[in-house]
């Protein structure tokens, strides 16, 4: 409450909500939190929010709803066959068609990730920052690791997306969100533009629809 308090928002003024998580324990502290200081039930995101036939994966309650979020606003964003690349914690590729339906797409380590993995089981290898080597040719430790993990997931994206435009065909958008797409997306010669509330744009959306039935 303090913090809503220090935005400028009263609780009492608040009268619908929505969540979206990928980690439960965090879904249902969020709910509990707010029937019981706001008084509203929440708005689920997730594979729920969208109907089954829009889902052309093999399993649609195993779509994370942040991928769910980011595939409806990029589809709302560019009205056709879209792709969404979202850096965080995981690094995932989401492919759209030109129906808005969500045929799915890859996971792959984020940067931060896959440098700790390394430094976690490889003894010699250290922690390293998050940032482009200087040169893609790495001639110690830290550049090798920062081209490998940094430089090296720019070039996954770029290989991913090619393939998918080849199963798609017409795609009108390539679009990077995430906490690192400010720092990866321009790297990507596949990305076309970079929007870190992507995900939020979508979650709005999603609570618009189920609030207006």
């Amino acid at each position: 409450l303090p913090l809503l308090r220090a935005h400028g928002v009263e609780p009492r003024h608040i009268g619908g909500y929505a969540i979206c998580s990928v980690v439960p324990p965090l879904k249902r502290a969020l709910s509990d939190f707010g029937e019981r200081w706001l008084r509203v039930e929440p708005v689920f995101v997730g594979p729920k929010s969208l109907p089954g036939e829009m889902l052309l994966v093999d399993d649609p309650s195993q779509v994370g709803a942040d991928r769910v979020a980011n595939a409806v606003a990029a589809f709302d964003r560019y009205k056709g066959a879209c792709i969404v690349v979202d850096f965080g914690t995981a690094t995932t590729v989401d492919v759209v068609d030109s129906e808005g339906r969500y045929l799915g797409g890859a996971i792959a380590p984020g940067p931060i990730t896959a440098a700790k993995a390394l430094s976690m089981v490889a003894a010699q290898l250290p922690s390293i920052p998050i940032s482009f080597p200087e040169r893609s040719l790495g001639k110690n430790t830290i550049e090798c690791m920062q081209a490998g993990v940094v430089l090296g997931l720019c070039k996954l994206v770029d290989g991913l997306v090619a393939e998918y435009k080849g199963i798609l065909g017409d795609v009108r958008g390539v679009i990077a969100t995430g906490g690192l797409a400010a720092l990866l997306g321009p790297a990507c010669k596949a990305v076309g533009e970079v929007d870190p509330d992507l995900t939020l744009k979508g979650v709005k959306i999603l609570f618009e629809r189920a609030t207006s039935r």
